[in-house]
């Protein structure tokens, strides 16, 4: 099913500097190492290639935001659309006064600490 619309899909990403794959198994990115491909995979370089990604993509095109992949569980029938997979790259933890900011590729154990 996902693989009769990727040519169309993958040829209407914009240009980044990040890494975008058709049909991704996401098995490796999910901790229970369980479920089945994303349509497109976007592993972004930076903060400034995720801007670049989501200002240029195509509204109709549906977009998942993952982070390392933990406390998900994925569809074995797959993901349709975009999955963007924000890992080590978007690992940052900062503090502002008593709040923590953790991006989104940031290990719980670290956040935690």
């Amino acid at each position: 099913m996902l693989a009769n619309a990727l040519p169309r899909k993958i040829n209407r990403m914009p240009a980044v500097r990040g890494e975008i794959t058709e049909n991704a198994s996401l098995d490796g990115i999910s901790w229970f190492r369980t479920g089945g491909a994303a349509e497109i995979l976007f592993r972004p370089s930076d903060i400034d290639d995720l801007r670049v990604f989501l200002q240029g993509i195509d509204a109709g095109i549906d977009v998942t935001v993952l982070g390392l992949g933990s406390n998900v569980l994925i569809l074995d029938g797959g993901v349709p659309g975009v999955v963007i997979h924000l890992g080590k790259n978007f690992s940052d933890i900062s503090f502002d006064g008593n709040d923590v900011i953790a991006e989104a590729g940031a290990l719980d154990v670290a956040v935690s600490r």
